[in-house]
C-alpha cells in the first residue's frame, strides 16, 4: 500500500507520543469504566486536586458520551472489556517483539519490569486482588512484601520503610515513545512506500 501520514509538526512522533508514559505493560490492561471510576468522577466534581477530573458542563455530546461510559461501569461489563483489553495488550507486545526483530529500531526500551507499590497493608491487599484478574488470565506477576521489594528494587533501599509492598510485572516494558515514533517513520520512509 501507498501510505501518506499527515504531521502537524515536520518531524512525526512529537505530538502526543512525546507525551506518552512509554509504558509497555499488560499490567494497565484494565478497563476505565469500573463501578470505581463512578465514584472517583463523583469526588472529581467537588476535589479539583484529583489526577482525572470530570467537569460537568452544558454539552450534549458530553451527556451522550458519559451516559455511553456509565452504561459500561457495571462489573460485568468491566470484566468483559478488560478482558479483551488485557489480550489485545499481549497481542500487541507480541507484534512490538517482531517489530524490533525485523527493523532493530533503538528506543531506549527497558525489559525492567514494572512495579506497582502500597504505602499501607490495606492498599497492598487492594493491589493484590486488583491485580489477580490479570493473573488468572496469564499475567506473570509477583506479590513482594517489604522485604522482598527492598531486595528486587535496591534503588529503594532508603525509603523502603514508607512502603507496605509492591505487585511486579517482569514481562512489562518501558521505552522512548517519542523516539519509536520518529525511528519507525524513518524506516517506513526508507524501506516502505511511505512519504511523510
Amino acid at each position: 500500500m501507498k501510505v501518506t501520514v499527515l504531521e502537524r509538526r515536520e518531524h512525526g512522533g512529537l505530538e502526543t507520543s512525546a507525551g506518552n508514559a512509554g509504558l509497555l505493560s499488560p499490567s494497565d490492561a484494565f478497563a476505565w469504566a469500573s463501578p470505581s471510576a463512578l465514584k472517583l468522577a463523583m469526588k472529581s466534581l467537588v476535589n479539583p486536586d484529583m489526577g482525572i477530573r470530570y467537569k460537568f458542563q452544558a454539552d450534549p455530546a458530553l451527556w451522550r458520551w458519559s451516559a455511553a461510559f456509565v452504561s459500561q461501569c457495571r462489573h460485568s461489563n468491566w470484566e468483559r472489556n478488560s478482558d479483551i483489553k488485557y489480550r489485545l495488550a499481549e497481542y500487541s507486545m507480541s507484534m512490538l517483539e517482531a517489530l524490533r526483530e525485523n527493523t532493530k529500531i533503538d528506543f531506549d526500551a527497558a525489559d525492567n519490569g514494572i512495579f506497582y507499590a502500597a504505602r499501607d497493608p490495606e492498599a497492598f491487599n487492594g493491589l493484590k486482588a486488583h491485580f489477580s484478574f490479570l493473573e488468572d488470565r496469564g499475567l506473570e506477576l509477583e506479590f513482594l512484601d517489604r522485604d522482598a521489594l527492598k531486595e528486587k528494587l535496591p534503588a529503594l533501599q532508603a525509603r523502603a520503610h514508607i512502603y507496605s509492598g509492591a505487585v511486579y510485572s517482569s514481562g512489562c516494558k518501558t521505552g522512548d515513545s517519542a523516539k519509536f515514533s520518529q525511528a519507525l517513520a524513518a524506516w517506513c520512509e526508507k524501506n516502505g512506500d511511505c512519504k511523510f
